[in-house]
């Protein structure tokens, strides 16, 4: 098998998103002027427009249309909500993105704004959470997994919840302040950190899902 260095795709997936964050791309209008940016981006990790990638997909009903969405074998998909770089994630945003995966029965949603982060539940029972929650800065190191789980060629539903399933857990074990040897295995040894330091970025800015 050929390695494959997932930091470049990374990289490069979000290369023109920090160009427009940092203000080198101007955009007047974000549906024109951004989402062809994000699609290029996406695009960058495999996903094919018109074939697997889709802008404005309806979810038959006329005004719920996701930003965009992915599809996989099975003829499911995953709604991605999209927000500017300068936009800084709101209840009003997420509350979106879960009707959008509500209406699509998708347990898997993706932001896209100033992070880019996966929001995940194993069951309509168990409660959403942020699994991944990338910064856009090329060492990320939860971008470099958003990457390789994302990676359109490689890509297997099946394997995407059973790794999103690790970090799910990762959550609730933050929550409940209990880690045991080998369920910090499970998790990269980064990670658990780099968890910490953005619940308490996001716990600063008195946000909640």
């Amino acid at each position: 098998m050929i390695d494959i260095d997932f930091s470049l795709f990374w990289s490069n997936f979000i290369s023109e998103l920090i160009a427009v964050q940092k203000g080198e791309i101007n955009i007047k209008d974000k549906v024109k002027g951004y989402h062809p940016i994000v699609q290029f981006s996406l695009c960058r990790l495999g996903w094919n427009p018109g074939v697997d990638l889709f802008h404005h997909y309806s979810l038959g009903r006329k005004k719920e249309k996701p930003d965009f969405f992915i599809t996989h074998k099975g003829g499911r998909g995953i709604p991605i909500e999209v927000k500017l770089p300068s936009d800084v994630m709101n209840k009003s945003y997420t509350e979106q993105l879960i009707e959008y995966m509500r209406l699509s029965d998708s347990n898997i949603g993706i932001y896209i704004g100033e992070h880019i982060r996966v929001f995940y539940r194993p069951s309509i029972e168990d409660e959403l959470k942020i699994v991944i929650d990338a910064a856009l800065l090329k060492s990320d190191i939860e971008g470099l997994a958003f990457a390789e789980l994302f990676f359109k060629p490689q890509f297997n539903i099946e394997s995407l919840k059973s790794e999103l399933n690790k970090y799910y857990m990762l959550e609730k074990l933050i929550d409940d302040y209990d880690f045991v040897e080998n369920e910090k295995k499970l998790i990269p040894r980064e990670w658990i950190v780099d968890r910490y330091n953005k619940r308490a970025l996001l716990q600063t800015s008195n946000y909640k899902i």
